[in-house]
């Protein structure tokens, strides 16, 4: 995580000092994708960043889960059981993708995009060590009368005064903007170009990890209904008095589930997201573990927060839905029904998840949004003794695993497959409440 961003209430004070900006008074705006979030953001939604300490533990991650998540992984069969479970990083970086995918077997294609990443990582580590070590050119324009500094074959000529040709210049509104960190230059076109290509590696790395360790390691029952792995970004809509804004995953944990009448699978609901980068921006010298720009982490939890408004759009809908087909006691205004959902959710609609990778390394970033926090994200003021009284958002994170290492590989499929056991028992329930729903209607019906 970052080492400076506050863990707790008073390191928060600390950092911000008293008078803390809030949602409403944030010299921040709040129509910027995630991507360009910064710690400003950070500081008016009040978020605390927190590894390993968070109590209650996110329900995943409780002993119980964990302890199922194992049993089932220690006794499933199939093959590619022992090279998942002992090939290291070494091995993987010195064999041919078809080496890797035909003794790799069923985990072949994580091992090969796995491969890659190593492979990025290795060539970044020593095309830097190369340029920190080679000695800076000195460039001097030729004495020649006829020579005009800057322009040449390979270099864009300077437009004259009133020429209609213009300079280009990258949209702000990419998915990977890098002139949003607080305190760092923009980076050049190439270094732009070089990190996509690491993330692009690293996602398919992800996503095959992912997909892998739920297809094979869920026992999923039903026949209608399935928990899997999508590559498809999840656009998240952030809208409230103060939020008009979207921010996009890199894939996501989705529920699908089967139309009887085609046979065909369809997406039915979002779990949680995948988000992924390039590598770790900034690193411990002496211990060698990544941490992560606080931009980073805003845009994180831009997507934990749209992942929570996406509950909360839907909910508005249903409810919007049912009280249409009663026709009865509709709410006088739109705060007054938004009010009543925002007290009514429970632990499942309220708990949000995001798998984050960075290179080889994935954690597991969870957070609880409490009622009293939802009110103020989407309050259209606040009273001044009010300020005093704003929840905090404490988003907390395991460590990271390293999915090059046979241990780190095994200790995240079980976090992976406690996740998804989770998201099974939380269908489960509430299959059983619309059940119940449906035989109290009925039992209405009959008196």
């Amino acid at each position: 995580m970052s080492s400076t961003y506050p863990s707790s209430e008073n390191a928060f004070r600390k950092r911000f000092g008293d008078s803390m900006a809030t949602i409403h008074s944030a010299a921040v705006s709040w129509k910027l994708s995630g991507s360009n979030w910064n710690t400003k953001h950070l500081e008016a939604l009040r978020v605390l960043f927190d590894t390993g300490k968070s109590d209650p533990l996110p329900p995943f991650l409780t002993q119980n889960y964990r302890d199922r998540a194992k049993d089932i992984i220690l006794k499933t069969k199939f093959s590619g059981r022992n090279e998942f479970q002992t090939w290291p990083s070494a091995y993987v970086e010195t064999h041919a993708h078809k080496e890797l995918r035909q003794e790799g077997a069923l985990f072949g294609s994580f091992f090969v995009a796995l491969a890659d990443v190593l492979t990025r990582k290795r060539e970044n580590s020593e095309s830097k060590t190369v340029a920190s070590t080679r000695s800076p050119r000195i460039h001097r324009a030729p004495d020649r009368p006829d020579m005009t500094t800057g322009e040449g074959f390979s270099s864009p000529r300077r437009a004259s005064a009133g020429s209609s040709q213009d300079i280009q210049i990258p949209s702000s509104n990419s998915s990977y903007h890098p002139g949003n960190d607080d305190h760092h230059e923009p980076l050049l076109i190439e270094e732009q170009r070089e990190r996509r290509k690491d993330e692009t590696v690293a996602r398919m790395m992800a996503s095959q990890f992912i997909s892998a360790v739920i297809d094979l390691f869920t026992d999923q029952y039903s026949n209608d209904t399935h928990i899997e792995f999508s590559d498809e970004p999840t656009n998240f809509i952030l809208k409230s008095p103060r939020f008009n804004c979207t921010c996009q995953d890199d894939g996501s944990i989705v529920r699908k589930m089967k139309l009887p009448e085609t046979g065909k699978w369809v997406y039915d609901s979002f779990k949680c997201s995948l988000e992924v980068k390039s590598a770790f921006d900034l690193e411990h010298l002496s211990s060698g573990k990544g941490l992560v720009k606080e931009s980073v982490l805003a845009q994180q939890a831009c997507e934990l927060m749209g992942s929570m408004m996406l509950v909360v759009d839907i909910l508005q809908e249903e409810a919007k839905e049912d009280a249409l087909e009663e026709m009865d006691d509709l709410p006088e205004s739109r705060d007054e029904d938004q009010g009543a959902l925002l007290t009514s959710l429970n632990l499942r609609d309220t708990f949000h998840t995001l798998i984050s990778v960075h290179q080889t390394t994935v954690s597991f970033i969870s957070c609880q949004f409490g009622t009293e926090y939802l009110k103020y994200i989407y309050s259209e003021s606040l009273e001044h003794n009010e300020l005093d009284d704003i929840p905090f958002l404490f988003i907390s994170k395991t460590k990271d695993y390293d999915l090059a290492e046979p241990k780190d590989r095994l200790q995240a499929a079980i976090l992976l497959v406690a996740l998804v056991l989770y998201f099974q028992d939380e269908d489960e329930e509430v299959r059983s409440e619309g059940y119940r729903d449906c035989k109290e209607a009925s039992d209405y019906d009959m008196e």
